[in-house]
């Protein structure tokens, strides 16, 4: 049926040039802001963030590492504060993510990197801080420092695997990394 309603403000944007990734967000643009005028739109591919933290994770020779990039799911009304729908990012689908990978990641024998893309403190759900606290899924995962930039830590793993909707996968490819 379509695209759903575009949410969160973009339609109230008014810059007159926008930097995109790719032709996904280009139409993005568009669709939020193209309708009252035509702002000009470059594709230039992932922009990289710095961290404030350096990556410090030992190399290991004949280990494949793989980097996994969540969104962590916050307290239900912290989505109602803001307006927001939280259908998807809710601790159920969180902690079925890291476990499916968490099981993968075990039987190929792979080590497995979560980098949260910031410290939410109790804005996390109460239910996924404690999965991650006390779960011996969770217990495989090397956690990274959030305030260690994306691109530096793809940049010491083979793979990437993304939980929708967010930049890494884009990052990893630009990079040559399998991306998911």
């Amino acid at each position: 049926q379509g695209y759903p309603p575009i949410n969160f403000g973009w339609e109230i944007m008014t810059w007159p040039r926008y930097l995109v990734w790719d032709l996904y967000q280009r139409n993005f643009v568009m669709r939020a802001v193209g309708q009252r005028f035509l702002p000009r739109i470059d594709e230039v591919g992932p922009l990289p963030f710095e961290g404030q933290a350096p990556i410090s994770l030992e190399n290991r020779i004949n280990i494949i590492r793989v980097a996994v990039f969540d969104v962590q799911p916050m307290r239900d009304a912290i989505y109602q504060l803001m307006g927001l729908s939280s259908e998807y990012y809710v601790p159920k689908v969180g902690i079925a993510f890291l476990k499916d990978i968490s099981h993968a990641g075990e039987q190929a024998g792979v080590e497995l990197t979560l980098k949260k893309k910031r410290e939410l403190g109790r804005s996390v759900h109460p239910l996924y801080r404690s999965f991650l606290q006390k779960d011996p899924c969770a217990s495989r995962f090397v956690l990274v420092n959030p305030d260690v930039a994306a691109a530096d830590l793809i940049d010491t793993c083979d793979a990437v695997i993304s939980m929708p909707f967010t930049s890494t996968a884009h990052i990893a490819l630009a990079s040559g990394k399998p991306s998911v």
